[in-house]
């Protein structure tokens, strides 16, 4: 099994780890070690505001991106997207979305953007955090958003969560 660390700008390799067939994919340290590889391969200036982005939410991960990997000074803004596994507590908080769209006639879900700017056809985001409940245990400044995205393969048509930390302390 491979780990791969990508900058999405270029397409390059940052940082690879091959590990044997039996190693889990969700091993923190792993997960850190991989991603301080790829940060050292990018020149120091353009350190300071990054994007990661994992599939699977591994909260201690969350936490080392949430911290810019330990640096304290105010200028790194290190942000990430993960997804995690859609349960009851993820589908109560969604459901009543459509409601409330409906009866306050405001427009709740947002077209999807990719990353050229252009909408993603019949795919919509709906930011939903405060319909989430306790967030106690995430880093500072956690956001939830869901997607409804029937586009993609191995994609539910009905809302995927989606995580971003918009705003890490």
């Amino acid at each position: 099994m491979s780990s791969v660390a990508y900058c999405d700008n270029t397409g390059e390799v940052l940082a690879q780890q091959v590990r044997p067939r039996s190693a889990g994919c969700n091993d923190t340290a792993d997960n850190i070690g991989i991603f301080q590889r790829a940060v050292e391969q990018i020149p120091g200036p353009n350190r300071t505001q990054l994007l990661f982005r994992r599939g699977r939410v591994l909260c201690g991960l969350l936490a080392w991106i949430a911290s810019a990997g330990g640096r304290r000074h105010p200028s790194y803004t290190w942000t990430y997207s993960a997804g995690w596994t859609f349960i009851a507590r993820e589908m109560d908080a969604v459901r009543p979305v459509d409601a409330l769209e409906r009866d306050s006639g405001r427009t709740l879900w947002e077209p999807a953007v990719q990353s050229d700017g252009t909408i993603r056809e019949k795919a919509f985001m709906v930011e939903a955090t405060s319909l989430l409940g306790d967030l106690s245990t995430w880093p500072p400044g956690t956001g939830s958003s869901y997607a409804a995205n029937p586009c993609i393969p191995a994609t539910p048509s009905t809302p995927a969560p989606t995580n971003s930390n918009t705003g890490c302390a």
